[in-house]
């Protein structure tokens, strides 16, 4: 469970032997890790290892897979899966790489915060990130990109503005946040 407000966030990894490594916990390293992850022109046989390398300074002599994907979901335990909520789709509703300059500005906007001077602990990153107003061009952005258009749920007119809106914003094929740590899982679990 993410422990945010405690004094310290994890930094450190204790392996099975009892061992401690240090590794990488900077917001940049983490969104590598997911670019590299879902990266279709690398091997997937190549990407535990690679993603180890970039997380840790000295590797470990174990699998740290498992450790890996827990730290990247924000140390919380994967939720069961129910159903999109009603109004949502299971489209992507944001990329970090599509989607810089919309996130840079958002965390300006929203905490005065300049992303490329922050040295920020991933979690901390991941809780702001999801705690960004509806005010923000980013918010809403994803929005559109999720947002249910159909003519029952809107009506005619409505759907037409939604829909070019959701073309206007629409991501190239990108994976929703449960297909990415679906995807990190199965890559994962093969290396």
């Amino acid at each position: 469970m993410m422990r945010l407000l405690d004094n310290v966030l994890p930094s450190e990894y204790k392996a099975p032997d009892g061992s401690i490594f240090s590794f990488r916990t900077d917001f940049r390293d983490w969104i590598m890790f997911e670019t590299l992850m879902l990266d279709k022109d690398v091997p997937d046989r190549d990407k535990a290892f690679m993603a180890a390398q970039l997380i840790f300074p000295k590797l470990p002599d174990c699998d740290v897979s498992e450790f890996m994907l827990w730290f990247y979901r924000g140390g919380t335990v994967p939720k069961k899966r129910t159903k999109n909520k009603p109004g949502r789709t299971g489209s992507a509703a944001y990329s970090y790489e599509h989607d810089e300059e919309l996130i840079y500005a958002a965390f300006m906007q929203c905490y005065n915060i300049d992303l490329c001077e922050s040295d920020m602990h991933w979690w901390k990153f991941r809780a702001l990130f999801e705690g960004l107003s509806e005010d923000t061009k980013l918010r809403k952005v994803m929005g559109y990109r999720t947002m249910d258009i159909s003519e029952k749920a809107l009506g005619a007119e409505r759907a037409k503005h939604y829909k070019e809106l959701k073309a206007a914003y629409a991501l190239p094929k990108y994976l929703s946040e449960q297909q990415k740590i679906d995807e990190m899982k199965r890559i994962l679990n093969k290396g």
